[in-house]
């Protein structure tokens, strides 16, 4: 079985890794503002396509109708596809990816840049771990 938006996830994913592969001390503050808005916004496409993902997955392999992200990730543990800690980050994205497009402050990306690179390493293994489960399926 495939799912259309996991090829998506992955090139954004791709995308995101290669904006944190950019050595930010290099440039004047004007311009490392830019990069990590840039980064920022790399994280929350790939949060989007991430959830939206799993809750595909959970309709089509489960029949389970998750409707926001919080539901799919609760769901996705439940169903063993997410373990505990995988849990815990997954609701931690979701949490600083709200923080993030409500309201643009400052202290508010620099609180999540030090993130951005444990939850690439998350949704890169979750996105390993989808398409291995939808090989077998």
């Amino acid at each position: 079985m495939e799912i259309k938006r996991l090829e998506e996830l992955e090139k954004a994913l791709k995308n995101f890794e290669d904006s944190l592969e950019i050595d930010l001390s290099k440039f004047p503050s004007f311009i490392k503002d830019v990069l990590e808005s840039g980064q920022v916004q790399k994280f929350e496409m790939s949060y989007e396509l991430f959830w939206k993902v799993g809750k595909e997955l959970l309709a089509r392999l489960e029949g389970v109708d998750a409707g926001s992200p919080r539901r799919v990730f609760k769901s996705l543990f439940q169903l063993g596809y997410l373990t505990y800690e995988e849990l815990e980050v997954c609701l931690s994205m979701l949490e600083d990816r709200n923080l993030l497009s409500h309201v643009y402050r400052r202290e508010v990306v620099e609180s999540v840049l030090p993130k951005l690179k444990s939850y690439l390493n998350l949704m890169k293994s979750v996105s390993y771990r989808f398409r291995e489960v939808l090989k077998s399926d």
